[in-house]
């Protein structure tokens, strides 16, 4: 059963959060979900399907990527929380240096390309309102996952990156960094079908 954007959006605006950092990861994914819509509504197939003249991936193999990308983190998640002890206080929680090194190097415009390891790269090409659904899915599944880490000590448990396990960084990090990939890819499927039309 597919879930509309809008859906998603009632579903995670519904509650409302103790945690302002938390509150603003919610709004950054909510308004990629919206960005995701517009993006498959507003252009044609063949637009969704063509890849960039510099080459790269196409506005829908960036989609596939984003739903595989939050899938692979999913569980990661689901861990953390059940690791997490309750939050002391609402003091305002940091995410360290290579979490903001990260965060800097993947919001828009980026300068630095990251290669793209197997289990996340999109495979053949998929129908635009099935990666929309999928995209709706996850999103959906994140965003409560998101909420369920409210009144959570953010900091007191570490996730490692499913892109490089060396890498670890706390789970507002993580939620963070989710965001800003989703807003990397979304612009770049948003430049890659600007021409469209």
């Amino acid at each position: 059963m597919s879930v509309d954007s809008r859906k998603v959006r009632r579903l995670a605006s519904d509650a409302s959060l103790k945690s302002p950092q938390l509150g603003a990861v919610r709004d950054e994914l909510e308004a990629a979900t919206e960005r995701a819509r517009r993006l498959v509504e507003s252009h044609t197939v063949a637009a969704l399907r063509r890849p960039p003249n510099a080459g790269g991936w196409s506005a829908l193999q960036c989609l596939t990527h984003l739903n595989l990308t939050t899938e692979n983190y999913m569980p990661r998640l689901a861990r953390a929380l059940a690791e997490a002890p309750p939050a002391s206080g609402t003091r305002r929680v940091g995410i360290g240096l290579i979490a903001r090194l990260l965060l800097w190097s993947l919001d828009p415009p980026y300068w630095w390309r990251f290669r793209t390891q197997p289990p996340f790269e999109p495979g053949p090409e998929d129908d635009p309102k099935a990666a929309l659904a999928s995209f709706n899915r996850v999103q959906g599944d994140l965003l409560r996952t998101l909420e369920r880490f409210d009144g959570k000590a953010l900091d007191r448990v570490q996730i490692a990156s499913p892109f490089n396990e060396r890498l670890e960084y706390n789970v507002l990090a993580a939620l963070r960094i989710l965001a800003a990939h989703e807003r990397r890819h979304l612009w770049a499927a948003e430049r890659t079908v600007a021409t469209d039309d």
